[in-house]
């Protein structure tokens, strides 16, 4: 019965009451038709609901499997219903890819933070034969292999990379291994009046070494003053080496001190920012007994993802000289690639040699290590008794001349060419080096690198070309504006200029 046949019987029922409750009846009317007014409202919200949910339900069905009727029809057949889950998985899938897609744009472009966005590897063993493996990729841990060669010295091993030097170049993850030949020791250019690093300078003295054929480059040693460079000078220089020259030429960092625990901290640096090698002086002035460095070098070559090592060995500036029966245990060391013997004392080379040999026999393994002269003035004499080539300081300012030199010595130390070609390469690099004999003895005639800078601040003769053409092209611009070299250093005393300028006219570098 409905509320208005219960409404209607009860007025009947009361007319039939005394006048007092009659009385009431315009009341009770007034109440009965509120009561029918909030019944209808509830009506039409219930339905405006109704209307609503079942609109929502098309649209999902449309999306997903057709009307709310369709879907009951699906209910009978399987094949439909998992049609209709495929196409929602495919949904969440396409907007999954296009997150990911804004996700790697987004990493791509960004340049903040890169020092810090090191992707540390874990050292192990690589089954690919002689070869290093990079693990390239994202702090994620997520890696992408690049098989590169070493010098033949063992079996490679995962090395330290980071965003960093990702950002500097395509291929500044990758290792290089140092060739046999001319290294070149750079100067670092100074601003005569802030005293700041000239960036533009040493880019452009970068790209000169790429043409002239300059084979390794060695940056922030002696020469480039690294000991008078801030930390974040070093950054920047060896960023702009990466930049400049990685894939052209390997890249030896200098990162040798007194304090092993700096000695650390500046090889890692070194490999985060994508060089190829490190050159780790003996640690001077404290005068370590042949046990002490030896552990020093092994310490280092030992480091997780360490860098390969070159020893260098100048005891006229550390006071520390390390013994020929010391480098033979070092170089057993797959992570120990090799000597900078700045001793100037060739006649020791042939005994280094026979414990080399000695131990590779009694190892039975395949020894590459490089023994590189540091002394430029017989650099020649070294070479041609065994050694691999040179890291020069003549070559800042005569690189094509040096690789020349070097590589006639390399040609006459060869064993698959006849006597008559070996004879004519040892004429040939004798003929080239004694040119250079003025530079190599003068460009020391203060203290490295004073003259050199001076060198080039002159208008030398230069090639700007590669090996590869006949005839090169060649400019007399000077390389550097100024000779400025950092306190306690200095420019160099006028006194010595008439020197300097007869060993150029003698290298025909100064017309």
């Amino acid at each position: 019965m409905s509320s208005l046949s219960l409404s209607s019987l009860s007025l009947s029922l009361l007319w039939l009451l005394d006048e007092p409750t009659r009385s009431t009846l315009p009341k009770l009317q007034e109440l009965g038709q509120a009561q029918e007014r909030h019944e209808e409202e509830r009506c039409r919200r219930s339905r405006n609901n109704n209307n609503r949910s079942t609109s929502w339900n098309e649209t999902l069905g449309a999306a997903f499997g057709g009307s709310q009727t369709k879907r009951r029809t699906r209910r009978k057949n399987p094949l439909a219903t998992l049609a209709m889950y495929v196409r929602f998985v495919l949904v969440f899938v396409v907007i999954g890819l296009f997150f990911s897609c804004a996700q790697a744009f987004a990493l791509t472009h960004h340049h903040g933070n890169r020092a810090t966005s090191t992707i540390r590897a874990s050292t192990s063993r690589s089954p690919q034969g002689n070869s290093y493996l990079v693990g390239v990729g994202r702090p994620r841990r997520h890696r992408v292999w690049v098989a590169t060669s070493r010098t033949g010295r063992g079996n490679g091993s995962w090395s330290t990379v980071s965003l960093a030097a990702a950002e500097a170049g395509s291929n500044a993850n990758q290792m290089f291994p140092l060739q046999p030949g001319s290294t070149v020791a750079l100067v670092t250019p100074f601003d005569r009046t802030t005293g700041a690093v000239q960036y533009d300078e040493l880019r452009h003295l970068l790209q000169w070494h790429v043409q002239a054929g300059t084979q390794n480059l060695c940056i922030l040693g002696t020469t480039g003053e690294s000991n008078l460079l801030s930390n974040e000078e070093r950054i920047a220089v060896l960023q702009t080496a990466v930049r400049e020259v990685k894939g052209h030429m390997p890249i030896l960092a200098g990162t040798g001190s007194i304090d092993p625990i700096q000695v650390k901290a500046m090889t890692q640096q070194a490999a985060d920012l994508g060089c190829d090698a490190a050159l780790v002086v003996t640690p001077y002035y404290v005068k370590p007994p042949q046990r002490g460095l030896i552990q020093h070098y092994l310490t280092l070559a030992n480091m997780p993802n360490a860098l390969p090592v070159v020893v260098y060995n100048v005891p006229g500036r550390t006071a520390v000289d390390l013994s020929d029966e010391s480098l033979a245990i070092l170089a057993q060391h797959e992570n120990i690639i090799g000597v900078k013997d700045a001793t100037g004392k060739v006649e020791r080379l042939p005994k280094l040699l026979q414990l080399l040999r000695e131990q590779q026999q009694s190892s039975l393994s395949s020894s590459s290590f490089l023994c590189l002269s540091g002394d430029d003035g017989t650099m020649l004499d070294y070479c041609l008794q065994g050694g691999q080539g040179c890291i020069s300081v003549t070559a800042n300012v005569a690189p094509r001349q040096v690789r020349q030199v070097l590589d006639q010595a390399a040609l006459a130390c060869s064993f698959t060419d006849t006597p008559a070609t070996q004879q004519a390469a040892i004429a040939m690099a004798h003929t080239i080096n004694n040119k250079l004999m003025g530079l190599h003895q003068d460009l020391f005639c203060e203290a490295n690198p004073i003259p050199t800078k001076w060198a080039l601040t002159q208008p030398i003769v230069r090639t700007t070309s590669d090996l590869t053409v006949a005839t090169p092209t060649t400019t007399t611009e000077p390389i550097l504006s100024y000779d400025y070299c950092r306190p306690p250093l200095a420019s160099m005393d006028p006194k010595f200029i008439p020197l300097l300028e007869q060993a150029l006219r003698q290298a025909e570098l100064l017309l």
